[in-house]
C-alpha cells in the first residue's frame, strides 16, 4: 500500500511540474479608418474654428492618435483656452463610436486605464 502511494505521488509531482502551456494567440491589429470623416471630428474642428483664435501663449486643440486596448483611439481635446460644445476631452474609436469621456471628475471618467495608453501621432492642431 505504501509503495502505491509513493508511486502515485511520484505520478502526480512529475505531471503537474509539466503543464501545458497556454497557446499564446496574436492580437488582431486595431482597425484603421478615416477619422476625419466622423461626424464628432467634423463638428469637433468646425466649432473650435468658429470661434475666435485662443491667446498666443494658450495651448491649441488638437486630435491626437492613441493606441489603447488594441485598439486606435482618437482623443478630441480642446484644451484649455479653446472653445467646445462638450467641454471636456472624448476618445472615439476607428468607427466613430465614443468610447472615453474625461471629465474633471475622476468619477466620471470612462477610461481609467488611459494612462496605458500608446501616443501613435498627432492627426490635426489647431494652428490659428
Amino acid at each position: 500500500m505504501k509503495n502505491l502511494i509513493l508511486i502515485l505521488s511520484l505520478c502526480f509531482v512529475l505531471f503537474s511540474c509539466f503543464e501545458k502551456e497556454a497557446e499564446v494567440v496574436p492580437k488582431e491589429p486595431p482597425v484603421e479608418g478615416n477619422i476625419m470623416e466622423c461626424e464628432a471630428v467634423t463638428e469637433f474642428i468646425d466649432e473650435i474654428n468658429s470661434y475666435p483664435a485662443p491667446l498666443p501663449q494658450s495651448a491649441r486643440a488638437t486630435i491626437n492618435k492613441y493606441k489603447f486596448e488594441n485598439e486606435y483611439v482618437y482623443l478630441l481635446d480642446p484644451k484649455e483656452g479653446s472653445y467646445w460644445l462638450h467641454g471636456a476631452p472624448i476618445g472615439i474609436n476607428s468607427v466613430c463610436d465614443t468610447v472615453c469621456f474625461f471629465s474633471l471628475l475622476e468619477e466620471e471618467n470612462t477610461c481609467p486605464n488611459w494612462a496605458e495608453a500608446e501616443y501613435i501621432e498627432t492627426i490635426w492642431k489647431d494652428e490659428r
